[in-house]
């Protein structure tokens, strides 16, 4: 068997870093590995030269760091079928200017990093051998049992003029459905689309010739493997293809039932080549007998017709739709048909020999009609193939097929879409990096990519940067972690938290860190609390998360590394770990950070968004709670669901033009300061009454007639405002919010290890 590399064809270099002065701060290399993709800004008339199969290499500033063979055509990055976060969009020019194609990503080690001249994009010529040798060498080292093998033909279904052993009815060969793909479900505009375009071209009614060969795509199939079935030796997994072999095969049978003559080429075992294990169990027995009696109806006797067998529906369709046409109305042209369709139809057949994950990563580049497989879909392949590897039998799929259709009646019930598939993996994936034990850089990837990289270093034994083999092969993951989570997941939806609490974990969402929420659902599953415990515990992780988004200006990788080391608490091999000792841990942790808070409060302009929003917004819930007692619903209704601004009270850019350069020659960035700042409804700060006015002859009187008892304390404390009164107002706020989030005094416990 040849297990050589495909030959490579020219040598591209792409740059990863997107800024017109190749700054490292603007590097998209982690977008071009995450979702397995390069896209450009420049040079877009070089950049659709390349072909599929030409070598990529990327750099990262003056260094090549990855590499693989193009998987696409290039194409609009917005049409290329990658989903990219808001988040991700707004790291790079999103615009369908933007070129970009799918590659098949492998990573240099740093031995093999290699130094190369500067260039947006360009190609390789020189160094161009040496690139495809390092290629070959990573694709040898990364072959397992008997390693990756794509090979494409062009095929008739039964005979071959050209060439005799290109067709797709090879001796003794039939074609199996697989349990993960789904029902046959094409309809009748589908159907009578295809049939009338074959008709077309069988008699050249549109004024092309007669019998004109006809290409109907591409046909996506596993390698043969032995099978025991009576009369095939060998079969291959269809994995893209089913709707347009399964209706070919429905068109010859209603060509036969309508009657033919002489001598007919149609091979005698057509009606079982192929066979369909939708499901799995009793749907995948339901499938297959659909297609069973389907072929085996003689047209004549009763056949109690339901929507549900779309095979039969499809039958009596083509039989109309023959009858009508006037090029089928005598048995010889019907034959003739026949021997068209056997004879001068065309697929593409690609066979992968690369094991299922590979094989669905082909589909995935080279896919455009058929079985749409989104994150979701593949998890739930790749899990029932791992499953599998772990001697499950087949029935396992339906159990997993389960685990969605539990979510789906759960949305269903609450009248809306609470959680999803990726909502359940991404909190799983936590769970899984803690116990199993893994870097902190697994878990910073979404809930789907986390999973097919373990799935590809448990199944594959491919290398994926922070899953190391040999702490995921010993991971056993079991299908009732997903149930756990799902259950925890649409149970938090019942509970009813104190005004303080619902209101912090409201406040999670505004911060820089609002994704950690799931890390909520990761307590609950590891203790088993109580709503009390449950909702203490939530205030105090808020609070942690607020400091953090208060302190820092910008996430980086490291640091969010006090996630990973907090999460280590819940690991199962911490069995002394309680309710009490962890919570008390976290309130430490806020407590090491007092002094870095109140610095921060003091010294930084508040000008973010995010930042502005979160600390006014807390500040405004500690006056609500003092100075009366809202319900948790009237609190939620005036934080969340009112539509304010964050106010500057002395005006940035008052409306007298004099005025505003005398202010900002004054109060400099004091104007941005905490002690500026203040929430006030957005009709009332954006109405005549307040916008950019004066504070003492117009704003004031706003401010006494707001919803938010914070401003009315400030209207009535402050009857004039200046800037010494910012700066102690400032220092006042910073000590408040402060001590709410990190407590009075400052703790003994050892510093946060935060860059």
């Amino acid at each position: 068997m040849n297990t050589q590399s495909p030959p490579l064809k020219r040598v591209w270099k792409i740059a990863s870093r997107w800024s017109e002065d190749g700054n490292a701060g603007s590097s998209v290399l982690d977008l071009f590995r995450d979702h397995k993709v390069v896209f450009v800004g420049r040079t877009p008339e070089k950049f659709s030269q390349i072909e599929i199969g030409d070598l990529l290499v990327i750099s990262d500033g003056l260094t090549v760091v990855a590499m693989g063979p193009a998987l696409s055509k290039p194409a609009e990055i917005t049409a290329v079928p990658v989903f990219f976060s808001e988040v991700e969009q707004g790291r790079f020019d999103y615009e369908d200017w933007v070129l970009g194609c799918q590659i098949s990503w492998v990573d240099l080690r740093e031995d093999d990093f290699v130094h190369y001249r500067p260039g947006a994009f360009h190609e390789v010529r020189e160094n161009a051998e040496h690139y495809r040798n390092l290629y070959r060498r990573y694709t040898a080292e990364n072959q397992n049992d008997g390693g990756f093998e794509i090979q494409a033909r062009s095929c008739t279904l039964a005979h071959n003029e050209k060439e005799s052993t290109d067709v797709l009815w090879r001796n003794a060969t039939r074609y199996v459905i697989p349990i993960f793909q789904r029902p046959y479900s094409w309809g009748q505009d589908e159907v009578s689309r295809l049939v009338n375009d074959l008709l077309d071209a069988f008699s050249g009614r549109l004024g092309g010739p007669v019998c004109e060969p006809m290409f109907i795509g591409t046909m996506q199939v596993e390698n043969r493997v032995k099978c025991h079935e009576e009369g095939f030796e060998g079969q291959h997994h269809v994995i893209d293809g089913q709707q347009r072999i399964t209706t070919l095969i429905l068109l010859l049978r209603a060509l036969e039932l309508a009657g033919v003559t002489g001598v007919i080429r149609l091979p005698g075992d057509y009606k079982s080549r192929l066979s369909t294990k939708v499901g799995g169990g009793v749907l995948k027995d339901v499938q297959q007998t659909y297609l069973r009696e389907t072929l085996e109806w003689d047209g004549r006797s009763e056949f109690i017709t339901t929507d549900l067998n779309r095979y039969h529906c499809n039958l009596l369709v083509m039989r109309e739709i023959i009858a009508a046409s006037a090029e089928l109305c005598e048995p010889q042209d019907r034959s003739a048909f026949i021997d068209y369709l056997l004879s001068k139809v065309y697929f593409v057949i690609i066979e992968t020999r690369a094991g299922l994950s590979k094989t669905l990563q082909i589909f995935k580049a080279i896919n455009t009609t058929g079985l749409d497989l989104d994150g979701g879909d593949v998890f739930k392949i790749r899990f029932y193939e791992y499953l599998r590897s772990l001697g499950h039998d087949e029935s396992v799929f339906n159990e997993i097929a389960r685990i969605y259709d539990e979510i789906g009646e759960r949305n269903d019930k609450a009248g809306r879409k609470i959680a999803g598939i990726e909502t359940i993996l991404s909190i799983a994936r936590h769970y899984v990096a803690t116990e199993a034990d893994l870097a902190n850089s697994s878990r910073l990837s979404k809930g789907t990519t986390f999973f097919e990289r373990f799935f590809d270093v448990v199944i594959n034994k491919e290398r994926q940067d922070g899953f190391a083999q040999e702490k995921c092969a010993t991971f056993e993951l079991s299908m009732q972690l997903f149930k756990d989570f799902i259950e925890i997941r649409y149970q938090w939806e019942e509970l009813a938290f104190e005004p303080e609490g619902d209101a912090m974990e409201n406040f999670i969402g505004w911060g820089r860190y609002g994704s950690y929420h799931e890390v909520i659902f990761l307590f609950c599953h590891r203790f088993q609390p109580d709503a009390k415990e449950i909702e203490r515990f939530t205030i105090a992780f808020a609070k942690l998360l607020h400091i953090h988004s208060l302190i820092f200006e910008k996430i980086t990788t490291g640091r969010k590394t006090f996630l990973h080391e907090l999460l280590q608490c819940f690991a199962i091999r911490n069995a002394t770990e309680t309710v009490d000792s962890l919570i008390s841990h976290i309130e430490n942790i806020c407590a090491s950070r007092r002094t870095d808070l109140l610095w921060a409060m003091n010294n930084h302009q508040i000008a973010g968004m995010s930042t502005k929003n979160l600390v006014c917004r807390l500040l405004a819930m500690l006056d609500e709670l003092d100075t009366g007692k809202p319900t948790t619903d009237e609190l939620r209704s005036l934080l969340f669901h009112t539509e304010i601004d964050i106010e500057h009270i002395e005006s940035f850019n008052h409306k007298n033009l004099a005025e505003r350069e005398m202010i900002q020659a004054e109060w400099k960035g004091e104007l941005h300061s905490l002690g500026n700042l203040i929430v006030l409804e957005r009709d009332k700060n954006r109405g005549a009454e307040v916008s950019n006015h004066d504070y003492a002859t117009i704003k004031r009187l706003a401010y006494a007639k707001s919803r938010f008892a914070s401003v009315r304390i400030f209207a009535e404390t402050y009857p004039a405002w200046n800037l010494k009164m910012a700066i102690a107002r400032k220092q006042a706020l910073a000590e408040r919010i402060t001590t709410y989030l990190c407590g009075a005094g400052l703790s003994t416990a050892p510093e946060l290890q935060t860059p």
